[in-house]
């Protein structure tokens, strides 16, 4: 008797004409199964959208555990493999499901870039903090992160936003 069940299905009865499809999030890749034991779950990362389907990868910025549907993550994380969701590295933020470096003039911490406060400055992207600008040196609103130096009869504090002549 030839089996007219199709992979993500079975047939639980010899006489059976019509399959069983398996359970959303669960798949078989066996044809002739006689029994919904063949019927597995879709692995962490992946679902399937419908009873019978395929399990599918979950798209990037989502994860599944369990096979159940997928989720978005959280602000600020991403995920490579749909199976987890993680926060970039300090120094990097998340956009588009990818960690970019953080600009020079900012730096990052759990997963977001933030501008160097006033008086202190970064020379290099990817920083995880803005150190102190040193002596004739200042950063204010107009320089972006930067520590200038001072202009000609001009000098400042460490730290400082103000120029003083």
């Amino acid at each position: 008797f030839p089996s007219h069940d199709k992979l993500g299905s079975y047939q639980s009865m010899p006489s059976q004409t019509i399959c069983t499809s398996c359970q959303r999030n669960m798949f078989s890749t066996i044809l002739g199964a006689n029994d919904s034991s063949v019927c597995i779950a879709c692995e962490n990362g992946t679902y399937s959208w419908s009873v019978g389907s395929f399990c599918e990868y979950c798209p990037g910025g989502t994860y599944s555990i369990g096979g159940l549907d997928c989720e978005m993550c959280g602000v600020n994380e991403y995920s490579v493999n749909g199976s987890q969701c993680s926060l970039c590295d300090d120094g990097f933020f998340n956009l588009n499901n990818t960690c970019t470096v953080c600009s020079i003039g900012m730096y990052g911490v759990l997963g977001q870039c933030w501008p160097c406060p006033y008086g202190t400055g970064t020379f290099f992207s990817g920083q995880t903090e803005c150190p102190l600008c040193n002596l004739n040196e200042f950063s204010n609103e107009n320089t972006f992160g930067l520590c200038l130096s001072c202009p000609d009869h001009a000098w400042s504090l460490p730290g400082s936003q103000n120029l003083l002549s």
